[in-house]
């Protein structure tokens, strides 16, 4: 089931974790995008892409799709932090990090919609 709350309540929960509170700034760039890349890295990782928790355990996942998945993770966040520092945002606000975030999470869910992985809306 797909609830609202999901599709918009994890995008500004992620992003008020990861794009706001998970950055180093005000000690150089090179600690700021090293941050950023270490985030990002943890933000892929901690998306179930790469492993699974069923009943059994833990089990890994190491076939393409869960690669391209995590791979697309990671470069889903790198692009996020570079809408959240870029010299249009001189703020640094997250608005724009919570737009995007929402907009990718609707692309994805219509798109298995109309696959057919998605029963419902509700």
């Amino acid at each position: 089931m797909i609830s609202i709350a999901r599709i918009f309540g994890a995008p500004v929960i992620e992003e008020v974790i990861f794009r706001g509170y998970l950055v180093i700034e005000h000690r150089g760039r090179a600690a700021l995008w090293g941050g950023v890349v270490g985030a990002s890295l943890l933000f892929a990782l901690l998306h179930p892409s790469l492993w699974d928790l069923n009943g059994s355990g833990l089990s890994l996942h190491a076939g393409a799709k869960a690669w391209f998945s995590s791979t697309a993770l990671l470069a889903t966040s790198l692009w996020l932090y570079t809408a959240r520092f870029f010299g249009l945002n001189p703020q640094r606000s997250l608005l724009p990090c919570f737009v995007a975030h929402g907009t990718k999470n609707v692309g994805v869910i219509v798109i298995k919609y109309v696959q057919g992985f998605v029963g419902g809306w509700w």
